[in-house]
């Protein structure tokens, strides 16, 4: 690693985001989780961006635009998650998510009607849903109990009820990934999180044990 002491404060940072984001989770009634973890998930986008390139400021004028943040970082020598591709706009893939609700209420098969390629789609979605409402909303993640400016109401409700595990594995994994890309063994990371561990909760602790395996 070359640039570690230009993006060491983004990974700081990042983690910070992330244990809150753990926190939060015990506690289903609050609904500020996506906001944490797609903090965490641009902080640490950020730090490899400056892995790899050393551009500082060109990390910063991504501002909040994960997606196009993540894409950047894809296309570096040494890639991060090469083989990653969205498959659409969060909205255009939540259409798909309402055909299969109504087929579900219709009692019918839960793709009835999808031509391969939209049932491709619907998957991959599902699968990855959590990533692609924090790469497109960020910036209106903080705004639950408010109107969205930028977006419509239907937009909204799309947004905040889709589903969503707490926490989600998939961030878990996502997190190793970027720690292993900084040049993080599963040891370096466990040593990372110690210097929360006094005043973490146990179910904190535990999901944070996953990162180690």
């Amino acid at each position: 690693m070359t640039n570690r002491a230009l993006w060491g404060g983004f990974a700081w940072d990042a983690e910070d985001f992330f244990i809150s984001y753990l926190e939060m989770c015990k506690n289903s009634f609050l609904h500020n989780h996506q906001f944490l973890i797609g903090h965490s998930i641009e902080l640490f986008l950020k730090a490899i961006f400056i892995e790899q390139t050393g551009d500082v400021d060109g990390a910063m004028g991504y501002r909040h635009n994960i997606k196009s943040l993540f894409r950047k970082c894809q296309t570096s020598d040494r890639p991060f998650m090469p083989d990653f591709e969205f498959k659409g706009t969060f909205e255009e893939l939540s259409k798909l998510s309402e055909r299969v609700n109504k087929n579900l209420i219709d009692n019918k098969v839960m793709v009835k009607g999808f031509t391969p390629i939209e049932e491709e789609k619907f998957l991959h979605f599902m699968n990855h849903i959590e990533f692609y409402l924090i790469s497109e909303n960020l910036v209106d993640l903080k705004y639950y109990h408010t109107p969205w400016l930028s977006k419509s109401p239907i937009y909204k409700f799309m947004a905040t009820t889709c589903p969503r595990l707490l926490p989600n594995p998939y961030w878990i994994e996502f997190v190793k990934k970027v720690e292993n890309y900084l040049g993080y063994t599963s040891k370096d990371i466990e040593k990372r999180f110690e210097r929360y561990d006094g005043e973490l909760s146990i179910n904190t602790k535990s999901w944070l044990s996953e990162l180690y395996k």
